[in-house]
């Protein structure tokens, strides 16, 4: 291409297509904002990969994988294809590759303290409340029965209530269940 004041030189190239016709240059699949920082092995997986799939939400997942490998430190890479990755692995060989090589831990300590200081902020609604204490339960107690994480996020809920009129009614006379007690809230 040459000048962009030159009205020809500044539209985008037609390539051939397939079956006869042309297709403008583009229309061909690109990202769809700029990309996330690289990979590297200390970098949280699970948060990395939905910024990477935000990325590439515009390409068809059969043709992720080149454009997962490119935002990859050089180190990631190199781990990558000493453990026999092929340089075209498919976007799901490669996340379940990446998974296995780095698996996410929590600290359960830290999660239980979490759970256990967590009040409701003044803005926060009595359900988001619960949805958040609900999320912090099960990082907390991953191991527990429904039940019992149940019964935890109700007992929490109860006594972590931002209306301090509520937690003393609560306190008073017990609601039976986590929905009565939003109910009440």
């Amino acid at each position: 291409m040459g000048s962009p004041t030159n009205a020809v030189d500044s539209e985008p190239p037609i390539l051939p297509f397939i079956e006869g016709g042309r297709l403008p240059f583009d229309d061909f699949h690109r990202p769809s904002n700029k990309p996330p920082l690289s990979f590297d092995s200390d970098t949280n997986l699970p948060l990395w990969r939905r910024k990477v799939d935000l990325y590439l939400a515009n390409i068809p997942t059969d043709l992720q994988g080149p454009y997962i490998l490119s935002v990859l430190s050089d180190n990631v890479q190199e781990v990558l294809w000493v453990s026999d990755l092929p340089t075209t692995a498919t976007a799901a060989s490669i996340w379940n590759k990446l998974e296995g090589l780095y698996p996410v831990s929590y600290d359960r300590a830290k999660s239980q303290t979490t759970f256990w200081n967590c009040r409701q902020l003044l803005e926060e609604t009595v359900e988001g409340y619960a949805n958040q204490l609900t999320v912090l339960v099960a990082r907390a107690f991953p191991d527990a029965p429904k039940d019992t994480r149940d019964l935890l996020v109700f007992e929490r809920f109860l006594e972590g209530v931002g209306d301090l009129s509520t937690r003393r009614r609560f306190i008073q006379e017990p609601p039976a269940v986590l929905s009565c007690a939003i109910r009440l809230a």
